[in-house]
């Protein structure tokens, strides 16, 4: 049906009328449902084309989306460098459109999503950069508590883990717990849970075993305020063996 209408409007409106992008669009964002990552990403190089030969190099909004879109659909095809290069035209517009792009969540979207690519590339310390870069734009655009925040020094954390770096990745889980118990507060909660099971993984990594201890105990106590069925549960055997 989608791809009838985008036939109809380009014989009624033109190849390249807003209705034939919008169309275009709503197809490759239900490729990606389908898991035919090949076909969105073919849908959504179609639907930059359109915007580059109506805007051509101009600034726009729009086209800040669809390049993040286009670099998006690469990395699902697993085509890092090309993600990467796509992304960076998307950066780069979206600064040229918002003179306070360093204050927007999206931004620190874009930054993120580059860390990712840098991963897949083994570029582990550009990686950390950018999420670090993240963190910083998202504590200005969402506020220093925000799960985005948490979620982007999870990932610095996990990082750190992977580079041997255990007293950077310390800091960086008691960071991620701060912001657990700023806004939980007391309260059981099952992310803080995880969280306190991370911090003494991370007390163990740099040999510092009774405070590491002192967290998986309070892990299992939660998990257990958490779940009454805690006895059953494959975590609770884990935090077991940790301790």
């Amino acid at each position: 049906m989608y791809r009838k209408a985008v036939a109809i409007y380009e014989v009624a409106l033109g190849d390249d009328h807003e209705a034939v992008s919008s169309t275009l669009t709503a197809i490759a964002e239900l490729l990606d449902t389908m898991d035919q990552p090949q076909k969105a990403l073919q849908a959504w190089q179609d639907v930059l084309a359109i915007r580059q030969r109506v805007h051509g190099d101009a600034p726009h909004e729009g086209t800040v989306s669809v390049l993040n879109s286009v670099a998006l659909a690469f990395m699902a095809v697993d085509r890092y460098a090309e993600a990467l290069d796509y992304y960076q035209q998307s950066l780069t517009m979206l600064y040229d459109v918002f003179p306070t792009a360093e204050e927007l969540e999206m931004t620190a979207d874009l930054h993120c999503n580059m860390a990712v690519a840098y991963c897949q590339l083994g570029n582990k310390k550009t990686a950390l950069t950018m999420y670090r870069k993240a963190v910083a734009i998202y504590e200005v655009a969402l506020g220093d508590d925000h799960e985005a925040v948490s979620s982007t020094l999870t990932a610095i954390a996990e990082l750190l883990d992977t580079m041997d770096q255990p007293q950077k990745a310390l800091q960086a889980w008691q960071d991620v717990l701060a912001i657990r118990q700023r806004v939980h507060g007391d309260a059981p909660h099952e992310g803080t849970v995880s969280v306190l099971n991370s911090v003494a993984l991370a007390f163990m990594a740099v040999d510092r075993y009774a405070e590491a201890l002192d967290y998986y105990q309070q892990s299992l106590t939660m998990l257990y305020d958490v779940f009454p069925t805690a006895e059953e549960l494959e975590m609770t055997a884990d935090l077991h063996c940790n301790m």
